[in-house]
């Protein structure tokens, strides 16, 4: 990074590990955002509709 700047004041391999580190929190953050949406979708379609007793009310 130089001696400019960020890389001055903390030193080259702590601005690296702070990329790394918020680089690690956004990946994890969208495999989890992904995973959420997969498992409500996957939910939704598990929910009866209603259409499996021909309309009519569950029995029971």
């Amino acid at each position: 990074m130089g001696n400019t700047g960020v890389g001055m004041l903390l030193g080259d391999s702590s601005v690296k590990a702070w990329y790394l580190l918020f680089l690690g929190v956004v990946i994890l953050g969208i495999a989890i955002w992904y995973g959420v949406r997969r498992s409500g979708r996957a939910a939704q379609r598990a929910r009866p509709t209603g259409s499996e007793y021909g309309g009519y009310p569950a029995p029971g």
